[in-house]
């Protein structure tokens, strides 16, 4: 199992990535991002802002975040690769 960390500039920008790389289904209800199967689990964290214990907003870090665990020796979808990220304190994992 592999953990990647994702950044896209916006939800909009992930959706037409996800849809390219096969991770977004049709449902009667609309697409809908497929969060596991047999190649990964995928973890949607979006906007990050950071905030002090009294609520305040100390930090918005930009972009739509999107934690993937590639199953086995499944390789991360290429049209992910370039949204890549190696964050020095990840604010979610992977148990």
């Amino acid at each position: 199992m592999n953990d990647f960390y994702l950044r896209f500039p916006d939800e909009s920008v992930f959706l037409s990535i996800a849809r390219s790389a096969n991770a977004v289904v049709e449902t009667e209800q609309g697409p809908e991002v497929q969060l596991c199967n047999f190649k990964w689990a995928m973890v949607l964290i979006g906007p990050i802002v950071k905030t002090d214990e009294k609520g305040n907003v100390i930090q918005k870090i930009d972009g739509y975040h999107v934690n993937i665990r590639m199953i086995g020796d499944n390789p991360l979808p290429e049209e992910f690769l370039p949204y890549m990220i190696v964050p020095n304190n990840p604010i979610s994992r992977f148990l």
